[in-house]
């Protein structure tokens, strides 16, 4: 699977401390938020996001996360777009 997302990741753009970068995976329901805030902020961040997105879609959403990243999946789809303003 890191194969998979390495050929997949886009270069154009990197992470620091005023970018996050946001992929999908939409055929195995993940989304990963880069977001380089450290693990104490990347941990409330994803238990924040894994429970409002479990409300909203009526599914599970898990989360882990580490200083530089968020990763959050579920059975169901799980699409970007649930995380980007409109």
């Amino acid at each position: 699977m890191i194969n998979q997302t390495i050929s997949n990741l886009d270069f154009d753009v990197t992470p620091d401390e005023k970018t996050i970068v946001v992929e999908s995976l939409r055929t195995e329901g993940t989304v990963v938020i880069h977001a380089c805030f450290g693990t104490r902020i990347n941990s409330t961040l994803a238990t924040i996001l894994s429970s409002l997105l479990s409300s909203v879609l009526g599914y599970i959403v898990e989360s882990r996360s580490d200083a530089y990243r968020i990763v959050l999946t579920s059975n169901s789809r799980l699409h970007k777009k649930y995380l980007l303003r409109p």
